[in-house]
């Protein structure tokens, strides 16, 4: 099992390769994450809700869904 904060590392290293480099965003579900990360749904989630707290990732909670990574795009 690899640390906690490696998977993080690698949760937010994968967001940054793969958002849209213009805003940040990406649409993508959890399922979809945990199958390309090999790891639960259920990681990705405290994963995720991890890199919200430290202030690098949000999550839209809007219709689209998407998650937008702070440090590739603006908000107000």
């Amino acid at each position: 099992m690899r640390p906690k904060a490696t998977a993080r590392f690698e949760l937010f290293i994968w967001l940054c390769v793969h958002a849209e480099r213009t805003s940040g965003r990406l649409l993508v579900t959890a399922a979809a994450l945990a199958q390309t990360l090999h790891t639960s749904e259920a990681q990705i989630t405290h994963g995720l809700e991890e890199l919200v707290q430290a202030g690098v990732a949000m999550f839209g909670v809007g219709i689209d869904g998407a998650i937008y990574v702070r440090s590739l795009a603006k908000f107000q």
